[in-house]
C-alpha cells in the first residue's frame, strides 16, 4: 500500500494511513478538502506512471518466461532423442547375426558363426596385447 506524503497533513479522523489506499473509499473521500485531494492527486500521478511501467514490465517477463518454458520443453524432447539415439544406435554385433552379407562386407567372414568361433579362439589371448602407444607411455615413466 503506498504510503500517503506527510507534507499532505490530512485530517481524516478516526482514519489511519494504514486504512487509507490510493483508491480511498467514499467515507474518506468526503473527508478530505480540495486541496488535500489535489495534493492527494498530485502524489498518486507518478505512481500511475510507475504502475504502468511495471504492468508492461510484468507483461514483457511474462512473455518471456512462456518462451523460455518453450525452449526448456523442445531442449527435453532433444534430450530424450538423443538419449534414445545413443541408446540405440551403439554398435551390437547381434544386430547382424543373421544377415551374412553385412558380417562378410565388415569383417570378411562368411557368416556370424564363424566370426563368433574365430572371436572365442583369441579372445584369451587378446588379453595380453599391448598396444604401441601404451608401450610408449610405459617406457616413459
Amino acid at each position: 500500500m503506498a504510503e500517503l506524503p506527510l507534507e499532505a497533513n490530512f485530517e481524516i479522523g478516526e482514519h489511519s494511513k494504514e486504512n487509507l489506499s490510493i483508491d480511498t473509499s467514499v467515507e474518506v473521500q468526503t473527508l478530505l478538502t480540495g486541496e488535500q485531494l489535489s495534493k492527494l492527486h498530485d502524489y498518486a500521478q507518478p505512481c500511475e506512471g510507475e504502475y504502468m511501467k511495471l504492468k508492461e514490465d510484468i507483461q514483457r517477463l511474462e512473455k518471456e518466461n512462456e518462451n523460455l518454458k518453450e525452449v526448456n520443453s523442445k531442449l527435453k524432447q532433444d534430450v530424450i532423442s538423443l538419449n534414445y539415439a545413443l541408446e540405440n544406435y551403439r554398435f551390437d554385433i547381434d544386430k547382424y547375426k543373421d544377415k551374412d552379407d553385412d558380417i562378410t562386407f565388415y569383417t570378411g567372414f562368411p557368416d556370424y558363426q564363424a566370426l563368433i568361433i574365430c572371436y572365442k579362439s583369441i579372445e584369451q589371448s587378446s588379453s595380453n596385447i599391448v598396444y604401441e602407444h601404451k608401450r610408449q607411455k610405459n617406457q616413459q615413466c
